[in-house]
């Protein structure tokens, strides 16, 4: 199995990852501690640098972009329509995050973290997101709604990638919170959809009974 050098990249065996310098580049293999170097390490400075960049691109640009959307957005909120217009707004928001925000960031944390870092993240957009992509359906206010709620999630996902990526880096491990708030989040969902589940079944059960009882 090889692995990759974390200055060039070249592949590397078992037997060369244990020597102390790259045979490819001549770079260290070691951290210094103990540890060995992995990607994050030496790339942490460009990439926080790189993903404050494009926050600042998103806020200066994706705002405004939200807002004008948000204030066209009533204009689809229109009957059964309403039920694709909200979701499609937050999956966009979050496919924007996810390629262009934090693309970088996440890969260089441990496959534990990311993984947290992947579903806190999509909970957060489907649990904010969709409630206040929903007051979009407001006629001019809703611009304000889709704005604050762009801005608010977009700085909260960049904030959160960069704390953990900054623990990842010194080796720190996942936070009880994280833990307590990633799995009250899922039951929440969880709840939420058997409810709906069960709702639906109810409406469908009451309105069989309903049309049998009017074709008597």
């Amino acid at each position: 199995m090889t692995h990759p050098c974390p200055w060039c990249l070249e592949s590397l065996n078992r037997a060369e990852r244990k020597g102390a310098e790259c045979p490819r580049c001549g770079r260290p293999l070691g951290d210094g501690n103990g540890g060995a170097m992995r990607q994050l390490d030496v790339r942490y400075d460009a990439v926080v640098a790189e993903q404050g960049r494009r926050f600042l691109r998103l806020m200066q640009v994706g705002t405004p972009v939200a807002a004008l959307v948000s204030l066209l957005a009533p204009l689809a909120h229109w009957g059964g329509l309403v039920l694709i217009s909200v979701p499609l707004l937050a999956v966009v928001h979050m496919l924007v995050l996810r390629l262009y925000l934090v693309y970088e960031s996440r890969p260089l944390m441990g496959r534990r973290r990311r993984f947290f870092h992947r579903w806190l993240t999509r909970l957060a957009l489907l649990w904010i997101g969709l409630p206040g992509y929903a007051f979009t359906a407001i006629p001019v206010a809703g611009a304000l709604a889709g704005a604050t709620v762009f801005a608010g999630l977009t700085a909260g996902v960049h904030y959160y990638t960069l704390w953990s990526l900054g623990r990842e880096k010194d080796r720190q491990p996942l936070t009880g919170w994280e833990m307590f708030l990633l799995v009250t989040l899922v039951l929440g969902t969880v709840a939420v959809l058997a409810a709906l589940a069960v709702l639906t079944l109810a409406v469908g059960f009451t309105l069989t009974k309903l049309y049998a009882w009017l074709a008597r």
